[in-house]
Formats: C-alpha cells, structure tokens, sequence
C-alpha cells in the first residue's frame, strides 16, 4: 500500500484550521476593535502607526490566547451541548497539551509585544482583563445539561409511575410528563421516598386568557399540581416539575410546575416538601388513571 504524502504547507493549512478556533476569532475581533477605538478616543490627534500596529497585534494574540484557555477548561462542558461539539477540543483535532502550549506561546507573544513596543502598563492591564475573562464565560452565563437519568411510556394505563435509586450527583431535578388521563377532575401529583406525611404543601395561580385564580393548599400527603381543575384529560397536556436541590440533606426541597393543555387553562405551582431528606425515589400519581402512551422523562441537570 502506497502512503499518501502530504507536504508542509498542507500540513500547516490543517494545522492552522484546527488552532486558529480557539481564539475565537469573532469574540477576539470585538476586543481588538474596542481597544483601537479606545486608542483613538485617548489621543486628540491620530495614534502613532507604530503603536497602533503594535497593541493591535498584541491585544489581539492576547485575547486569542485567553479564549483558547477559556476553551480548555470548558471542554468538558462544550461536548455536550450541541452549539460547541463540533470546536477542535471535543472533536480531537487538538489535543488539551497542544491548546496549553498554543495559548502559552500565542499570549507571551502579544504581552511581549505589548511591554516593548507600547508600554509595560498596557501589558500589565491586558494581562489583569484577560486573567479575569479566563474561566469566568460559564459562570456568568452558565448553561446546564440535562442528562437522561430515566424514562417510560406507558403501553397500559396506569395510576402511578415510580422512580427509583435516583443518583444524588446532580444539582436538581427535572420531571416531564407528557400525554392524557381518564378523568378532567383529578389531581396530578408528586410523592417523595414513598412519603405519606402531611408535609406537602403548594401555591397555584392559573389563567386561560379571561380568568385567573389562585390559591394555597397543603399540608398534605401529596404534593398536588394544581388545587383546581389540572388540565390531563383528553386533550394532550404537558406538565414539567423541576425539583431543586433535591439530594441536599439540610434544607426543605422546593418544586416548581408548569402545566398546559391545548384546550385549558395554564397552570403554575410552587410546591414544598417538608423534610431534610434526599430524594431518591419519586413517584408520580394521578387521582384516576394515566392513559396508555403517556410519557415520563426524569432528567438531572449537570451546572
């Protein structure tokens, strides 16, 4: 078998497709573009050349370097999500060593040239903005994951549906329940650990464009979506609990529900569950039956 050979150059074409995303070219662009019209704005007459050119240049290799970083340590995160797989970390086309020594080389340059060809304070200042932004785009503007812990849909109907030894190692909870019940004048509800105490307790508001209501209900032995009429009958609804914190063991677990339905009213619920408890179990009941082809996702949202 022959070996095909391929020469620098196209080697370096490749190379360079694979690095130059890591600076995020387009974020990059704005702060070189900020900071030139900052240089402008500084000085009643033009900028010199040589130093326009100069912190142009170094500004940019800087802000490059600080994004590729910011890439290294958020890689983990961009495999997930769908808009940032496809970056050179995720995919392999680069490795975590390779973006350490690229960002380390690219950053020293424009520092360097920051500190001889403009001024040692413009380095310094550079160096403070950009540590500052490494790390921080996530904590500003995190985005959770939400893995599939576990599903069902069922092929009969049923009164209930259970989840059990659910992992404590996400932040919260997340519950879809999806499709139609047998009857427009029961309740869907929640139990946790198998709980029967009195230790539920909710506040529900509802609206369907020309009438609100709401209203308080509790301490039960459930944790009710709606204290009025919840829309799961004949019509496919909707309706997501988001249950947080919910393996801490030393606070009360806070749910919060969203519930619609095509020809109904919408509903929203804050609930509360008395107890110090972690969740580990979480079973879904209906005052009548679930009809068959009724869905349930139980998620866990990764920060």
């Amino acid at each position: 078998m022959n070996a095909v050979a391929i020469n620098p150059l196209q080697n370096f074409k490749i190379r360079f497709q694979n690095f130059f995303p890591l600076c995020k070219p387009r974020v990059s662009a704005l702060i070189v573009f900020t900071a030139i019209i900052g240089m402008f704005l500084a000085t009643p007459n033009m900028v010199p050349l040589d130093i326009l050119v100069a912190a142009t240049v170094g500004i940019g290799l800087a802000s490059g370097a600080a994004a590729a970083f910011n890439c290294l340590i958020e890689q983990e995160i961009d495999a997930r999500m769908a808009r940032t797989r496809g970056r050179p970390l995720p995919t392999g086309q680069v490795s975590s060593k390779e973006t350490f020594i690229f960002a380390s080389i690219i950053g020293t340059i424009g520092l360097g040239i920051l500190y001889v060809f403009v001024n040692p304070l413009t380095m310094w200042l550079t160096l403070f903005t950009l540590r500052n932004q490494v790390g921080r785009e996530r904590k500003i503007m995190p985005t959770p994951t939400y893995d599939l812990i576990a599903s069902n849909v069922l092929s009969s109907s049923a009164s209930s549906v259970t989840f059990s030894s659910i992992p404590a190692t996400y932040r919260d909870l997340v519950l879809v329940v999806d499709g139609t019940g047998s009857s427009a004048t029961q309740f869907v509800s929640l139990r946790f650990n198998g709980s029967f105490a009195s230790e539920y307790t909710n506040v529900t508001a509802e609206g369907n464009g020309t009438n609100a209501v709401s209203s308080a209900g509790g301490p039960t032995g459930q944790l009710n979506a709606s204290n009025e009429r919840y829309p799961f009958t004949t019509t496919a609804s909707n309706i997501i609990f988001q249950i947080m914190d919910y393996s801490a063991t030393d606070k009360h677990k806070t749910v919060l529900i969203r519930a619609n339905g095509a020809a109904n009213s919408t509903v929203m619920t804050a609930g509360r569950w008395a107890s110090t408890s972690a969740i580990n179990q979480v079973q879904v009941l209906f005052g009548a039956n679930f009809n068959s082809g009724t869905s349930f996702y139980l998620y866990g949202i990764v920060s």
